[in-house]
C-alpha cells in the first residue's frame, strides 16, 4: 500500500522521480521504472515531504545554470546531490534523511544508485498517547529564512518545530545535524 508520495528531482535535472512511502515500513525511490533506493524505516511511512529550507530550492539552481531543455540528460552532482525529505510515521515519530549519490564525482548515467543516511528522528512527545503523523509540512511561518516543521497527527494536535542549524549545514555533512525543537502545539 502506498500512502503518499513525493515526486521531485532527485536523479535527474530535468525530468522528475518519485518517492513513495509504503505501508510495508519502506520509503522507495523510482525513475521511470527502476528502483534507485529502498529505504527501510521503522514503522510505515505515511507522509513525505522534501526539505528545500534545508538543500536548497532546487529549481532556482537550475535556473541560474541556464540549463537546456533540448541538452542530453546528464546528471550533475552539484546541482542534483543531495536532496534532504522529512517523512512522518505510523509510530508517531518523523525523521529527516539526505538523499544523495554514491560518487559525488559527475556522474555519467542517468539513472545512478542513492544511498540514504538518517540525518535525525523525533519520537512523539505525548508519551501517554501516542499518534501517526497524517500530515507535515515545512513553511517559513517565522520569516527568518528557514523552514518551520508543521506536524498533523492522527489524534488532532498541530505541532511546529523549529529547524536552529540547517543553514550551517548545506554542505551536505549530516552527522551535525541537530533535531527541530518543538515550539507550538
Amino acid at each position: 500500500i502506498i500512502n503518499d508520495m513525493l515526486v521531485e528531482h532527485i536523479s535527474r535535472e530535468l525530468e522528475y522521480d518519485v518517492a513513495f512511502a509504503c505501508q510495508d515500513n519502506c520509503i522507495r525511490f523510482i525513475s521511470g521504472s527502476m528502483l534507485l533506493l529502498e529505504m527501510a524505516t521503522p514503522a510505515a511511512a505515511t507522509v513525505l515531504t522534501c526539505n528545500k529550507g534545508f538543500s536548497g530550492v532546487i529549481i532556482s539552481l537550475m535556473h541560474q545554470q541556464n540549463v537546456n531543455p533540448n541538452a542530453p540528460l546528464v546528471v550533475r552532482p552539484e546541482i542534483f546531490g543531495s536532496l534532504y525529505i522529512v517523512y512522518g510515521m505510523e509510530n508517531g515519530t518523523f525523521a529527516m534523511s539526505l538523499i544523495q549519490y554514491n560518487n559525488p564525482k559527475t556522474v555519467t548515467t542517468i539513472t545512478p544508485v542513492l544511498t540514504h543516511n538518517t540525518c535525525w528522528t523525533v519520537s512523539d512527545w505525548n508519551r501517554k498517547r501516542i499518534s501517526a503523523i497524517t500530515a507535515i509540512n515545512i513553511s517559513d511561518i517565522n520569516r527568518d529564512n528557514v523552514g518551520e516543521i508543521i506536524v498533523g497527527r492522527d489524534d488532532g494536535r498541530v505541532e511546529v518545530y523549529l529547524q536552529t542549524n540547517c543553514m550551517n549545514n548545506s554542505n551536505g555533512d549530516s552527522r551535525n545535524i541537530s533535531p527541530p525543537q518543538l515550539i507550538f502545539t
